[in-house]
């Protein structure tokens, strides 16, 4: 195929006219340095798994006590839809095991003093020498999300030969952004996860930012400097997925909503068929400008367009390189030593698990038995990861409706739990034993209290905010913040106070991005797209932030809000939430005339009984009489005709 005009699409052509008036600014993510056999961040994951988990990781487990939960933990790594997030991985076991250094210790690998003591050297490739040119020449920034040193390797070579002059300004989100008042001068990098070295070459395990709370605490300073980057100039995408949770959502915000942007967003990657719906949907709503190819295929198409001969010599250094450094040899030693120095007894492995399981909506029976087997165990009573073990069994009862074990299971963590020596825990017993009772206030599809329910509305309110004036004054805690939204989302259901609702709401949302709160701004996010019910952007927004962290039940009501109940009931159904599932099929017969299938009815039974709430099967019951069984013949009629 011949690289000339003629054989280059309308897009890349447009692309390669911007670059040339030196109008571009790149961000790139992980896949800009597969071609250099850099490990990937799922070959990273996946091997701390082993390490943390190998009762459960390794194929030897087949056929043993462990065959069920080391399946749910292949399915959870593999999974295309719903993937485990490597942030909420890290979080969740920088949390059960606090020593940093050691825990993230295999992300050393990509430490250029680790590759040379094995005699290893990963170079640059054609996507880093040319990003490099041309950040230099074009005098913006160069963006990335990868911790490497890459890049700057790139730049000490081309410098070395000449073709490029300055010095290198590294900033990571630890840092104020570079000032855009005067053009740049040099590479300036913005490394906006960290970076892995220090200025001395060492392990800068404090700088990378590996779990979700670090990852969500992007400052005002950081947003307000993408948003001047995209007045003046085009940002491109390359080797990025766009499933980060910090600065995505700063460029689809200015692509999808604000009108005095009068410049474009490149995304360079392969569209094809292989292309993933989840990429597909992050383009069109950022409006992106497609730009067919890896990045490597798009720069041999415009090598001769481009206005000097720099890609030819971007393709000559790269091409120089061997490249048969093997990656598995880059991490057996910092493996082999990990393994010497973490020992994690087969109780903590399990409840690790556990949790992983839990935090990413995993609410299935196999889940639940497990825990309450531990829970039973003689040899974990008394063990410090009791409490964490009955804090699980406490969200599960949550989600499959089990509100009386819910508030009983919760009275016994605030009954073992220190006030004085851990606050944070007894904390949330506190609060989940008057959430208990709010879970038990009927909310169902056009459902008409009773004078029962309003007393139990009443009662819990009250509960509800003696809590929040009791602790008004503590300091910033995750746990009384989603407190405050279950109150919030209480007052919803007085018309009157849906503006004073909605005004805290933004109030606790934006102290909550300060903190780096993630599973609140979700919170935040489906109760205000529950209010602002027009709101597609803000919809698919927390549902992507929702999937992100496995809060598969926020998806779920965000969906069913906004009338999907098809998606909405499976996803209910495969979480395992009882209540969601009801109040689903609930929406959905009201929708039509109060009639359901013969399974959907055989489904609403079985949730039913699973509900052990007087004031919730007190309601269920008037509503059941009111449903009908529609024949499937008739109601495949029905929808022939709609």
């Amino acid at each position: 195929m011949r690289n000339d005009v003629h054989t280059i699409d309308n897009n890349t052509k447009y692309f390669n006219e911007k670059l040339n008036s030196h109008r571009v600014f790149f961000l790139t993510g992980a896949g800009i340095s597969i071609d250099s056999n850099m490990p990937s961040v799922q070959k990273l994951l996946s091997k701390t798994i082993e390490i943390f988990l190998p009762s459960y990781s390794l194929e030897t487990t087949k056929f043993s006590d462990n065959e069920v939960l080391s399946k749910k933990l292949k399915d959870l790594i593999n999974s295309n839809d719903t993937p485990l997030q490597p942030e909420m991985f890290y979080g969740t076991l920088l949390r059960f095991f606090n020593d940093r250094r050691n825990n993230l210790k295999l992300w050393s690998c990509l430490l250029e003093s680790h590759q040379d003591s094995l005699g290893i050297k990963i170079y640059p490739n054609v996507a880093h020498y040319f990003l490099v040119y041309y950040s230099v020449m074009a005098g913006v920034p160069l963006l990335t999300m990868n911790y490497d040193t890459l890049f700057e390797k790139a730049f000490k070579e081309l410098k070395n030969m000449g073709l490029i002059c300055g010095h290198i300004q590294i900033y990571t989100p630890d840092n104020q952004p570079p000032s855009l008042d005067n053009k740049f001068s040099g590479l300036v990098l913005c490394k906006l996860h960290g970076t892995i070295e220090d200025e001395e070459g060492n392990f800068n395990y404090l700088s990378i930012k590996t779990t979700m709370s670090e990852i969500t605490k992007i400052t005002p300073e950081w947003s307000d400097f993408i948003r001047k980057l995209c007045i003046s100039l085009f940002p491109c995408f390359a080797g990025y997925s766009g499933r980060d949770i910090d600065y995505f959502p700063i460029f689809k915000s200015i692509y999808n909503k604000e009108s005095n942007i009068n410049t474009n967003l490149f995304w360079v990657d392969k569209f094809d068929s292989s292309c993933s719906t989840s990429l597909q949907r992050k383009v069109k709503e950022t409006k992106a400008v497609k730009i067919d190819g890896y990045f490597n295929e798009v720069l041999q198409k415009i090598r001769k367009l481009f206005g000097n001969q720099v890609i030819p010599i971007c393709f000559y250094l790269s091409n120089l390189k061997n490249r048969d450094s093997s990656v598995d040899k880059l991490l057996i030693p910092i493996i082999s030593d990990m393994k010497k120095d973490i020992k994690v007894s087969k109780i903590v492995e399990t409840v690790f698990l556990l949790t992983l399981l839990v935090n990413h909506g995993d609410n299935s029976d196999i889940v639940f038995n497990n825990i309450k087997k531990e829970l039973s165990s003689r040899s974990i009573r008394g063990h410090s990861i009791y409490s964490s073990l009955l804090t699980l069994y406490i969200r599960l009862n949550r989600e499959r409706g089990d509100f009386i074990e819910y508030r009983n299971s919760s009275i016994k963590l605030q009954q073992i739990t220190n006030k004085r020596l851990d606050f944070p825990t007894y904390l949330y017993a506190e609060t989940e034993i008057v959430s208990s009772y709010q879970m038990e206030i009927p909310n169902f599809e056009d459902y008409h209290p009773i004078l029962s329910d309003y007393l139990l509305f009443i009662a819990t309110f009250i509960r509800m905010l003696k809590l929040i004036f009791k602790y008004q004054n503590i300091e910033y805690n995750s746990t009384f913040e989603e407190f405050k939204i279950r109150t919030l989302a209480l007052m919803l259901k007085i018309p009157i106070l849906k503006h004073s609702v909605k005004y805290f709401i933004y109030k606790i949302r934006s102290k909550a991005q300060t903190q780096g709160n993630f599973a609140t701004l979700v919170s935040c996010d489906k109760y205000l797209s529950r209010i602002s019910k027009h709101s597609e952007e803000l919809r698919h927004g927390t549902i992507d932030a929702a999937k992100t962290i496995g809060d598969f039940s926020a998806e779920q009501i965000v969906l069913r809000d906004a009338n999907l109940t098809e998606e909405a009931l499976q996803i209910a159904k495969s979480s395992g939430n009882n209540l969601n599932t009801l109040k689903t099929i609930i929406k959905k017969a009201r929708k039509n005339s109060n009639c359901l299938s013969r399974d959907e009815m055989t489904l609403f039974e079985n949730c039913e009984g699973k509900i052990n709430s007087i004031s919730l099967r007190r309601a269920l019951a008037r509503i059941k009489s009111e449903l009908k069984v529609q024949d499937d013949n008739k109601r495949f009629d029905i929808e022939m005709d709609k």
